[in-house]
């Protein structure tokens, strides 16, 4: 479930407004609104702290563009899932 989220993050990023590779961003941001699981919207920077962390603890080429890549797309899949809480 983590793989798949983190790939359309990905790929959403990337993406342009109104594109496919946006387009299971809405369908990820309602299961997570308060309409459904209710995740808080303060919990998400938490999340991301806790996932950027992980990753650099196990990822030998760990660099500071590497973390700022990781941050700036994460930022962009929270910043949905809020705006649709």
């Amino acid at each position: 479930m983590l793989e798949d989220s983190l790939y359309v993050v990905a790929v959403a990023v990337q993406g342009e407004e109104g594109s496919l590779a946006r387009g299971d961003l809405p369908r990820l941001a309602e299961r997570h609104s308060r309409r459904d699981l209710d995740i808080r919207p303060e919990l998400y920077d938490l999340w991301a702290q806790c996932l950027v962390e992980t990753a650099r603890a196990h990822d030998p080429e760990w660099t500071v563009d590497v973390e700022a890549a990781w941050r700036d797309t994460l930022a962009f899949g929270i910043e949905s899932m809020r705006r649709r809480y």
